[in-house]
């Protein structure tokens, strides 16, 4: 984002994919949070940002390919 926060997101073992919110120095702005809950194919997933709102992208072993979008930051994803 414009003030230099960092996300990462990444799978579990249990199918969910996770992620948290650091500012550009390290320290911590959101600890890590459950994004999406089951069914996460264990392939690639990936995050973009456009226009201020984030998107996960990742496939689902049920739908397939699936998008979820944070309009707050990246603290939640529908």
């Amino acid at each position: 984002d414009d003030l230099g926060s960092e996300y990462y997101i990444w799978r579990t073992s249990g199918g969910n994919i996770e992620g948290k919110i650091l500012r550009a120095a390290g320290t911590q702005i959101v600890g890590v949070t459950t994004l999406v809950t089951g069914n996460v194919a264990d392939q690639s997933i990936d995050i973009y940002e456009r226009l201020g709102d984030l998107y996960i992208v990742y496939n689902n072993t049920s739908t397939g390919i699936q998008v979820v979008r944070s309009s707050d930051g990246g603290r939640t994803y529908s």
